[in-house]
């Protein structure tokens, strides 16, 4: 692409600018296109991937990117922040895929392993979609921190309400119960990780009560938009005989019975 500035200064200046050329792929207007190959890869490598019913694990994630688009026409946002909220649902829609098409290999791991396993699933999409966003800009920027706040609440989430629903297990007490520990712990998690930020950089604002009721604020909406994301996953994956047993086998509970095991 050739971009040439042109304006008539009369005896001021020439009338044009020097030309610059910028180079332009095609697959740049494919926003999260490595989220997307990330996606791919992990339902063709896996042999326990390799089945139709595993195509259903696409519908959560097409889903939560259709009401993203829907709600980025309506309110119209800047180009900028436009890409780093679409990047961040994306990120945490394929990292919540991700840990339903690696469930058998996380049930198979030890509890702390897989828990360290999954936050590793869901960290490494949050850091392939910081990747994927190439207009860095001053909008973008807390991208990263948005994105290490609230991959960790998704996943610890699933582990609170797994949990306390390890002796009564009801579909709709424990979606309850995810959205209440979703909203708790990435409001938690959005400041945590900011001030964590600012002790790294020693850059400490000079009022921090006020600026921590914005951070909790902005963490219980953005947990209340990731418990969204979790619940078209639990919707799908709840009435899928392929997905279901994961999810239980993932929780330490039994895949045949409503009650979860007790140790």
């Amino acid at each position: 692409m050739r971009i040439v500035a042109s304006y008539d200064l009369g005896a001021l200046g020439p009338a044009q600018s020097e030309p610059i050329l910028y180079y332009w792929s095609r697959y740049y207007s494919v926003p999260g296109l490595a989220l997307w190959a990330a996606l791919a890869l992990a339902m063709i490598v896996s042999r326990a991937n390799r089945t139709r019913e595993v195509l259903l694990v696409l519908v959560p994630v097409l889903l939560v990117s259709l009401v993203w688009w829907t709600v980025a026409r309506i309110f119209k946002p800047i180009p900028s922040d436009r890409e780093a909220i679409g990047v961040t649902v994306l990120s945490l829609a394929v990292g919540s895929a991700l840990l339903w098409l690696l469930g058998p290999v996380i049930a198979s791991c030890t509890r702390r392993r897989a828990l360290v396993l999954a936050l590793t699933v869901t960290l490494g999409a949050a850091l392939v979609g910081v990747v994927s966003v190439t207009d860095l800009s001053r909008q973008t920027i807390g991208l990263p921190l948005l994105l290490s706040s609230l991959a960790p609440a998704m996943v610890l989430s699933y582990a609170g309400a797994g949990w306390m629903s390890r002796r009564t297990y009801r579909p709709i007490r424990f979606a309850l119960l995810l959205a209440a520990w979703t909203v708790a712990l990435s409001a938690v998690a959005l400041p945590l990780g900011f001030f964590l930020v600012s002790a790294l950089t020693g850059t400490w604002p000079s009022e921090i009560l006020p600026l921590l009721a914005m951070f909790l604020l902005a963490g219980a909406i953005a947990g209340a938009c990731v418990v969204l994301i979790s619940l078209s996953f639990l919707f799908v994956g709840l009435r899928s005989p392929l997905l279901r047993p994961r999810l239980f086998a993932c929780l330490g509970w039994n895949p045949d019975a409503q009650v979860p095991r007790t140790e």
